[in-house]
């Protein structure tokens, strides 16, 4: 009984190497939409993107009805957040909370977001196309491999996920090339796992936020963590578009950011 719950208890673990989805741990909010059945994360179970492609697309796909009733859920849902931190923050003496909120799948939402929370910050770690892709459909293909999906629909899925890749730069570089600078930051990927404390005070310098001592102790053992760092995340690169069609889709992002054309994906993390 005991190795059965130990083997258990390793399997558990084993995905939130990757993504941390404790009720304590750093996940994203979009599982919060799961209760309205309206979050793209219900692809992880189902693979039927190109069906389901409207739930995380709220900037262009919702009708004015259902963004409106998915932006007033989800407004509630911070408010609560805000007061519950921030009546902690008030008894035991502290400042003013911000709500940090962590949603890779909230690109499709960000002109939508803006108009709920329009003094909102936006932080867009940016990655290579040629890491980024072939991870996330990697991770996922393994999920629906294991539930035994159809093939036909995994397929089909794979190929969704690699247009909607693509576009999901498109669409989060033309909202943010919206904002005023002052509204956004793009800090470099592999600054925020290998540099984590001076990116995290770039980020904080250009917003005009205090870091606070005890931040500051934070950001100093995860620095220290940060050399010792290995992903526990290993994929098969190639995976998805070839390298020759991001680069003709996304060229204006190779320049902007100097991308290398010819470099190919590392074993890492999405």
């Amino acid at each position: 009984e005991g190795g059965r719950h130990g083997r258990q208890g390793a399997a558990r673990a084993k995905p939130r190497r990757v993504h941390d989805r404790r009720r304590g741990g750093a996940e994203e909010a979009c599982l919060l939409r799961l209760h309205t059945c309206s979050s793209g994360t219900l692809s992880v179970l189902f693979p039927y993107n190109s069906m389901l492609s409207h739930l995380g697309d709220l900037d262009s796909k919702a009708s004015a009805r259902q963004r409106r009733r998915q932006l007033v859920f989800y407004t509630a849902c911070v408010k609560r957040q805000l007061y519950f931190d921030g009546r902690r923050a008030d008894s035991a003496g502290g400042s003013q909370k911000i709500l940090l909120s962590k949603n890779p799948g909230f690109t499709f939402r960000m002109r939508s977001l803006r108009e709920a929370f329009p003094d909102a910050k936006f932080i867009c770690p940016v990655r290579h196309p040629y890491e980024t892709i072939p991870s996330l459909i990697n991770m996922l293909q393994k999920g629906w491999v294991a539930l035994g999906a159809d093939p036909r629909d995994i397929e089909e899925s794979v190929a969704w996920l690699g247009r909607s890749g693509i576009d999901t730069y498109l669409h989060a570089f033309e909202v943010l090339d919206e904002m005023p600078e002052s509204s956004y930051a793009i800090p470099e990927f592999g600054d925020l796992i290998s540099r984590p404390r001076i990116t995290v005070e770039k980020i904080y310098a250009q917003f005009g936020w205090e870091i606070t001592p005890e931040y500051a102790l934070f950001l100093d053992a995860r620095q220290d963590e940060a050399r010792g760092y290995t992903s526990g995340h290993r994929y098969e690169p190639g995976l998805g578009p070839s390298p020759e069609q991001l680069h003709e889709e996304l060229a204006p992002l190779f320049e902007r950011f100097g991308w290398e054309k010819e470099k190919r994906a590392d074993e890492s993390e999405p």
